[in-house]
């Protein structure tokens, strides 16, 4: 039930009361606390003591981005009129100052430790979690639409005692039971429109280019941050760091401290938080020295590690003549598994988590989350459908082109469906021959080849459309590329393009 705050009360009175043409609030802590809580009306009325030129401009801008400085009559006039009409448009989307995420929530938990719980239950746990406050952000605000009910306006890691990390950071889905839905739930990232209740009317309100492109073009990384565009943000980044290393096959190195706050080693919070390390790694000369390795071969020989993709507990390669190779690393630092990285657990029967392609140099995901299409969703809380392009690897060859493999058996919970196909081969006309490298953004596989760019449609993942390419002198045998919103960033033989 809705709560009619004007007649809501404190121990001493009314929360609200009128003072004249001003409305007061009273505090709830203290009889002789109270403040004025300025109206909408009277921040854009030129005559008022309250009067904010921005707030008005902001407020009463119509849908031309050029008219603004009166309000229409009507609630139709002004939904058809106004650019931020309050039918469409919540007033925290401009006013917070900040909002909560992922990273100050999701902390590390020790097991095996008798400790009183941080919270107010009073009880003993055997699990002890550090709380660091490191929800305050302002660099993870995106925008989203409500649901229904509000008219559709505007993973971490588990140590045990003797150093056994039973849960290195990322989701473990594999070793899970088949039919915990619930646990494999919590693993997938939603994202879901809230107040965070950090709303501000000074100093951190929203500006025009927080939120729409700015006529100077100075704001791709702010845009592509508010739309879940390309920031990688919502990615997930361990403590692993996973290099390959051609013929030598892969290193996990290690690259942030264990505990919480979980500074990447050399950095400035590691400065503050862990002074004795930091000053450590700078007399050593700034050199990481803890890393893992593990070869990439089979029994015909050797493979040469091109490119590597973390997801969930297993690292995607592309390893040459080997093709697409899937390696568990759930264990990196598990102290009670005899291995660190297992390429096969079982024997060849149980499972197969590689494709052999001529000469795979790339791999690409749409996310190192693990987004599952699959996954049965609840009309009643009106879930958007997730793009079957995160079932998919994309894998890019030299001579294939593109080789797409369905890889969703390896976040499904199921251990005993295990097997990797060559699902499909993308290469019309040989476009698509020579390349090195691609990045999925959106429904779009950006390749690097020899001759330039080729854009394709992955919309339909088995489908693939050749829809656009590149291939003017502005670009010398591209090998690498990124993409951030509006731009492509492309490495090639003469440095960096965009």
């Amino acid at each position: 039930m809705p709560v009619d705050l004007k007649n809501s009360a404190t121990a001493w009175g009314p929360r609200f009361f009128w003072k004249g043409n001003a409305l007061y609030q009273q505090s709830a802590m203290s009889p002789d606390i109270k403040w004025e809580i300025p109206q909408t009306i009277d921040v854009i009325n030129p005559l008022s003591s309250h009067y904010n030129a921005q707030a008005r401009y902001a407020k009463t801008l119509y849908r031309d981005g050029k008219t603004w400085g009166d309000v229409p009559a009507t609630v139709d006039a002004r939904r058809v009129k106004l650019a931020h009409d309050n039918s469409r448009m919540d007033c925290q989307v401009c006013h917070s100052s900040w909002v909560t995420s992922c990273f100050g929530c999701h902390l590390p938990m020790k097991a095996n430790e008798r400790v009183i719980t941080n919270k107010f239950e009073g009880t003993v746990s055997r699990n002890f979690t550090t709380y660091n406050p490191q929800v305050v952000r302002d660099d993870v605000f995106m925008l989203g639409l409500d649901g229904t009910v509000k008219d559709h306006r505007s993973q971490s890691s588990l140590v045990e005692r003797g150093r056994r990390r039973l849960a290195e950071q990322q989701s473990r889905v594999g070793l899970l039971a088949a039919a915990d839905r619930f646990v494999r739930r919590l693993q997938r990232a939603g994202v879901q429109p809230h107040f965070p209740h950090t709303t501000s009317g000074v100093g951190t309100t929203k500006n025009c280019t927080d939120c729409h492109l700015s006529a100077q073009k100075d704001n791709n990384a702010i845009m592509a941050q508010l739309l879940g565009f390309g920031t990688g943000n919502v990615n997930f980044f361990g403590r692993y760091a996973w290099v390959g290393s051609g013929t030598g096959g892969f290193y996990g190195v290690v690259w942030t401290e264990a505990d919480e706050p979980q500074a990447a080693i050399g950095s400035h919070l590691q400065k503050i938080a862990y002074p004795d390390n930091f000053k450590k790694h700078v007399d050593g000369g700034r050199i990481l020295h803890e890393a893992y390795h593990h070869n990439s071969f089979d029994i015909f020989g050797g493979h040469v590690v091109q490119d590597v993709e973390l997801r969930g507990e297993y690292l995607y390669t592309a390893a040459g003549s080997g093709g697409l190779e899937v390696d568990d690393v759930a264990e990196i630092d598990q102290k009670g598994f005899s291995q660190r990285t297992v390429s096969a657990p079982v024997s060849p029967l149980g499972q197969r988590t590689y494709v052999r392609t001529p000469c795979a140099t790339s791999v690409a995901l749409p996310s190192t989350l693990l987004n599952d299409p699959k996954r049965t969703h609840n009309p009643v809380n009106e879930e958007q459908p997730i793009s079957p392009t995160y079932n998919y690897a994309f894998v890019t060859d030299l001579k294939e082109g593109l080789v797409i493999v369905d890889v969703s058996c390896l976040f499904d919970g199921d251990p005993q469906n295990n097997f990797l196909h060559k699902d499909a081969v993308f290469n019309p006309d040989g476009r698509l021959t020579g390349a090195t490298k691609s990045f999925v953004a959106g429904r779009y596989l950006y390749v690097a080849c020899s001759h330039g760019i080729e854009v394709v449609d992955i919309n339909e993942p088995l489908k693939p459309k050749l829809v656009g390419e590149y291939s003017g002198s502005f670009l010398r045998n591209p090998v690498d590329l990124s993409v951030q919103f509006q731009y492509l960033f492309v490495t090639d033989e003469a440095g960096l393009k965009v």
